[in-house]
């Protein structure tokens, strides 16, 4: 028994966190849609949960350092945030560079790699919600290896993408601005499965 109480804010602020990483990639999937808005418009939204997100993660150092007993490890807590702040700046990478190209969409590796960030965003809110209670730790752990096969798939589909990229044919300006593109987007998913790892040494060590 503590004689005081640990801090359970901290899973509010992953809570927190987490849904703006799906806002992100809900409105990420908007703008690759046939017949999407103003994309400067919802790139310009993705970068304002991106701060909202920045503006968390400095609040959980500040709070990490005043707080004497924290639900989980310090050092796992700050670690696990900052990964989760990864997957935000890679998905604002990527809608900033839809954004500036103006590249012709939609394409379907594209919207395919878009669908596997965005189930990746979903996948990672749900096993970080799972740390608060134990008896759910093993559900986490579960969804540790959906998110695992979701960066898989994420990379053959990279893969697959830069194959048609420079078998068809394109001008060099347009095979840089593709790969960029695609490149942000493998690597959102990449630092999902980073969460995903950190969660794994999390509660193994527990």
């Amino acid at each position: 028994m503590h004689l005081l109480p640990s801090n359970k804010a901290f899973f509010d602020d992953f809570d927190q966190h987490t849904a703006l990483i799906v806002a992100a990639a809900e409105t990420l999937t908007a703008m690759v849609q046939p017949g999407a808005g103003a994309l400067p418009e919802q790139a310009q939204r993705i970068k304002s949960m991106e701060e909202s997100a920045d503006a968390i993660v400095h609040r959980v150092a500040i709070e990490l350092r005043k707080t004497f007993i924290t639900p989980l490890d310090r050092d796992d807590t700050h670690d696990l945030m900052s990964r989760l702040d990864d997957v935000l700046d890679f998905i604002e990478a990527a809608a900033y560079r839809l954004a500036l190209y103006k590249l012709t969409m939609p394409e379907r590796h594209l919207s395919a790699m878009v669908e596997k960030v965005s189930r990746a965003a979903v996948v990672t809110r749900e096993a970080v919600a799972n740390l608060r209670e134990k008896s759910k730790h093993d559900h986490a752990l579960e969804l540790c290896v959906e998110i695992n096969e979701l960066e898989n798939e994420a990379d053959a589909e990279l893969r697959g993408a830069l194959a048609d990229l420079f078998a068809d044919g394109h001008d060099a300006i347009t095979i840089i601005k593709w790969k960029e593109v695609y490149e942000a987007l493998e690597d959102a998913t990449d630092r999902c499965e980073d969460v995903a790892n950190s969660i794994e040494n999390m509660l193994l060590e527990s």
